[in-house]
């Protein structure tokens, strides 16, 4: 009996989606565009100068329909342009209905005050219920070597731990040097449909 009730309550597996819809989000440095890269499978994203308009790429990916936005990336040291955020915003506009996952790009590295600012007020353009559809994905992971990401979070302090907290704690490692199949797409894609399961929907 224990047994059967154990089986009724447990959670559902996600839904595989047929058609996935990112937003990727990030500063201007290529962590952002080469994880997009990463997702795709391809290079798509163009590395070598930050873009001033969202692009948009589809790809089949893991028996799924994946469109990626990329939007232009924010500043870090001095104030993003009016134009830029506009830009920003628009991107959610390129996937109607609307996307199912926003992807906050944050490179391994040290991350502070400053940093935490910065991602408060771009993400906050999309309207506070934007957190609930987010998922912060590290980039660059290769670079932590023998760290785990839990200490790596740790080891940041409060600023890191306060957007992650915004997102429900939902984020992602990935390793940007790895193409083609990739397992850790999967992941990803996984985690993103477990999100899409748990707040009732897309962003709107």
């Amino acid at each position: 009996e224990e047994e059967t009730r154990m089986e009724k309550t447990a959670p559902a597996a996600p839904k595989v989606l047929p058609e996935i819809r990112l937003v990727m989000l990030g500063w201007r440095w290529p962590g952002k565009s080469l994880t997009g890269n990463t997702i795709i499978g391809r290079e798509e994203f163009r590395l070598e100068r930050a873009a001033e308009f969202c692009v948009t790429r589809q790809a089949e990916v893991q028996g799924r329909q994946v469109t990626v936005v990329d939007t232009p990336g924010w500043f870090s040291a001095q104030d993003t342009p009016l134009t830029y955020k506009k830009e920003l915003v628009r991107g959610a506009s390129l996937c109607p209905p609307g996307p199912h996952a926003f992807l906050l790009v944050i490179p391994v590295g040290m991350f502070t005050d400053v940093d935490r600012a910065r991602i408060m007020e771009h993400v906050s353009l999309f309207g506070e219920h934007v957190w609930k559809h987010t998922i912060v994905v590290f980039s660059w992971a290769e670079v932590l070597r023998t760290i785990s990401i839990e200490r790596y979070i740790r080891r940041e302090g409060k600023e890191l731990q306060l957007v992650l907290e915004k997102c429900k704690r939902r984020y992602f490692v990935i390793n940007n040097c790895i193409f083609g199949e990739n397992p850790q797409v999967e992941h990803l894609l996984v985690k993103v449909e477990k999100m899409v399961a748990e707040e009732g929907g897309y962003y709107i």
